[in-house]
């Protein structure tokens, strides 16, 4: 592993750690799946998400509006993974998403199934439309806070 493949495990484990989060399961051999992040009740789940794929030694992409990938900080989000996505027609997020995994050999997309911050009572299927459209598996990562992270 490089240099910095060991320093991004040793952020995300003292990340975690520090907060007292574990994470139990494994990485999937698999090249292209749809990660279903759950649940996304807060912007702090960001670093969250990042941190633990930093110590399973997954690279995790996911999607955001694309207003959010604009200097200074878009730069910034594209390396951590982001992919801008046009929310304003959102019928189409489903095609843009299929479309990324069709032009790319690896992509591991995390995708909250709420569809928004705050707790909701159903899923939307959003992350199943994509899956299946793109041929790739669905797995799951549920986010337990201080407590663990399931993979």
């Amino acid at each position: 592993m490089s240099l910095m493949g060991w320093f991004l495990y040793w952020l995300g484990r003292s990340w975690l750690g520090v907060f007292g989060w574990q994470i139990q399961g494994e990485d999937s051999s698999c090249r292209k799946f749809v990660l279903i992040a759950a649940p996304h009740t807060s912007n702090w789940d960001l670093p969250f998400m990042l941190a633990a794929a930093y110590v399973m030694r997954v690279h995790i992409s996911w999607f955001g509006k694309y207003t959010l990938f604009t200097p200074p900080w878009g730069w910034l989000l594209r390396r951590l993974g982001g992919i801008p996505v046009d929310r304003r027609a959102p019928q189409s997020l489903v095609t843009q998403m299929v479309e990324q995994f069709r032009k790319r050999d690896y992509l591991v997309l995390a995708v909250p199934p709420e569809g928004t911050r705050r707790r909701v009572d159903f899923w939307k299927s959003g992350f199943y439309h994509i899956a299946s459209q793109s041929g790739v598996p669905i797995v799951s990562a549920i986010w337990t806070m201080k407590e663990s992270c399931v993979v």
